[in-house]
């Protein structure tokens, strides 16, 4: 609940919460605080694979832009 858990990847691209307590929540910021470096090893994963993990808006667009051209051909070929 809250966040982008869509996006989150556990250990990749961040940390999830799947109990939604108090209690996972605070076992997960222990960990990090006992552990800081997995932040900048998450950090570097990130910005090493951050097209195959986030879609390019430049990407998005293209794709949008290829299916409502493929929409309005359909529509003038019908």
């Amino acid at each position: 609940i809250g966040g982008m858990v869509e996006y989150t990847i556990e250990g990749e691209t961040g940390w999830l919460n799947r109990s939604c307590s108090a209690e996972e929540l605070a076992r997960i910021m222990l960990d990090v605080a006992h552990r800081p470096e997995q932040v900048a090893a998450l950090n570097r994963h990130l910005l090493e694979h951050r097209d195959s993990i986030v879609k390019p808006l430049s990407r998005h667009a293209d794709e949008m832009d290829a299916i409502y051209r493929e929409i309005v051909a359909d529509r003038a070929a019908a």
